[in-house]
């Protein structure tokens, strides 16, 4: 049976289909994305949401809500539950925002791939996997995760599998200094240190956040300047990446 613009579809150019566990479809389009579901069509597209309309991958995780990309520097989109929209760039720890494609694993881990490596998303913990981690090539296509291994193909380079026996490294140690406060002002310093030191303290990758604030974005700078504090106590946060985020 054929489906199109009279049917129901937004656009005639559909990139990308999954199914949900509820029986839904989903499909990416080159004008937004397209839910049928028991018999009712709703959309998203620019005007609701969306970066941009044309949806180059997408797929629906074990609560099903939605993963997807737009395959150009506008990051991962998600739809939760309640069909909201939300976006994660690289400052929220993913590998690039350049999204090519996108698998939910038997576990309910989900999968991506960009121009910057192998990324996953385990229940709320992002992980890295790139050419710093041993990886033959950043630019990546398709991705097939499995029980013991994950492949990804990669542009111009092969294949390149994943072990997934192999363990994961702790976590970072992070260490904060004692702040030094002077009427107002407070000035922070913190430290990163890696598995093994496999990123130097100078080289590892930080973000901070100051009490329910939004977190910073990623970057190497590991102290900061806080200037006219209202009076009251402040929580200061600091998460670390290791050599797989």
């Amino acid at each position: 049976t054929r489906w199109g613009v009279k049917e129901g579809l937004v656009s005639g150019r559909v990139y990308a289909l999954e199914e949900g566990a509820d029986g839904s479809l989903w499909f990416g389009t080159h004008k937004g994305i397209c839910r049928y579901k028991k018999g009712r069509w709703t959309y998203w597209s620019v005007a609701n949401g969306l970066r941009q309309n044309h949806v180059f991958c997408l797929a629906v995780d074990h609560e099903g809500e939605v993963w997807f990309g737009h395959m150009t520097m506008s990051g991962l989109g998600h739809i939760d539950s309640k069909d909201s929209v939300r976006y994660f760039g690289v400052e929220d720890g993913i590998s690039d925002n350049r999204i090519y494609d996108i698998k939910v694993d038997s576990i309910g881990v989900v999968w991506v791939t960009s121009r910057g490596g192998l990324c996953s998303y385990d229940h709320g913990i992002w992980s890295v996997y790139d050419e710093r981690s041993g990886l033959v090539s950043n630019a990546l296509w398709p991705v097939l995760p499995l029980r013991d291994k994950v492949y990804v193909g990669t542009i111009g380079k092969g294949v390149a599998t994943l072990d997934r026996n192999a363990g994961v490294d702790p976590f970072p140690r992070v260490t904060v200094e004692k702040p030094i406060v002077e009427n107002q002002d407070a000035f922070v310093r913190w430290h990163s240190y890696a598995h093994y030191g496999e990123v130097t303290p100078e080289e590892a990758m930080t973000r901070y956040r100051i009490n329910d604030r939004a977190w910073s974005s990623w970057g190497m700078v590991h102290e900061i300047s806080l200037r006219q504090l209202a009076p009251g106590s402040y929580r200061f946060l600091v998460q670390g990446k290791g050599l797989y985020g």
